[in-house]
């Protein structure tokens, strides 16, 4: 991902993440993978995603303190945000750029009256809008794990009281198994490739079935998976 937060100990099963963290990096990572030599425009490439994804994680940040009602996170966050944002827009295009401003805009005005949930639904759109607009060429984790990373997130977010946005996490479930199936052939831990199958299997099927406890513990636990999921890579890159 290029930029790896904790996880918080207030998440209900973040411990698990931790167990299979530590086993599957006994059982060794995937085969690394081989890197191109570094010339001037990958070079670029490297510090635009460096700059992209050091506003992602604010965002990121910003979504956790809002599902704990933090209101001096989510302040902290909004500030770090926007002091990186003057380096962040010029790297965007155009499209992504308004979309990206967009979210900042409806930020502000959900932090003004004081409503954190859609506060951190704006965060997690504007950080889909930034890590779609990274370079997949001068990444060492592949986008993919970011996309799974917003699809735990926004799950979260759907499922943190009510009323239950059924709908919208039928959507974010189906997307987050669209690019697990486009990463899981790159993963060469059989554990690794099971946790995520049960963590988006029992995501997709309580989406579905509308299990508002199964929903919100699949959403935890897609969290913890993926970030596992994040680890293995990151063991690559020493």
């Amino acid at each position: 991902m290029g930029h790896p937060q904790g996880r918080p100990a207030w998440q209900t099963i973040g411990w698990l993440g931790a167990v299979f963290a530590g086993w599957l990096t006994c059982a060794g990572p995937a085969p690394a993978q081989a890197r191109t030599p570094p010339d001037s425009s990958l070079a670029a490439a490297h510090h635009r995603n460096e700059t992209l994804l050091g506003v992602a994680a604010p965002l990121e940040d910003l979504v956790r303190f809002a599902e704990q009602r933090d209101t001096n996170g989510v302040d902290q966050s909004i500030a770090d945000i926007q002091g990186q944002v003057g380096q962040v827009i010029p790297e965007l295009k155009p499209d992504a750029r308004r979309g990206f401003e967009a979210r900042l805009d409806e930020l502000g005005r959900a932090r003004r009256r004081a409503d954190l949930a859609a506060a951190g639904m704006a965060a997690v759109e504007a950080y889909r809008t930034v890590i779609l607009s990274l370079d997949a060429s001068a990444l060492t984790i592949p986008v993919q794990v970011d996309e799974l990373s917003y699809a735990s997130l926004k799950a979260e977010l759907l499922t943190d009281g009510k009323p239950y946005h059924w709908a919208e996490l039928v959507k974010v479930a189906a997307q987050a198994d669209r690019d697990w199936g486009r990463l899981r052939g790159t993963v060469q831990n059989d554990g690794l490739r099971r946790l995520m199958h049960v963590a988006l299997t029992s995501l997709n099927q309580a989406a579905q079935t509308k299990n508002a406890s199964m929903a919100h513990c699949a959403a935890h636990f897609t969290d913890a998976a993926v970030a596992v999921l994040q680890q293995q890579y990151l063991l690559l890159r020493q």
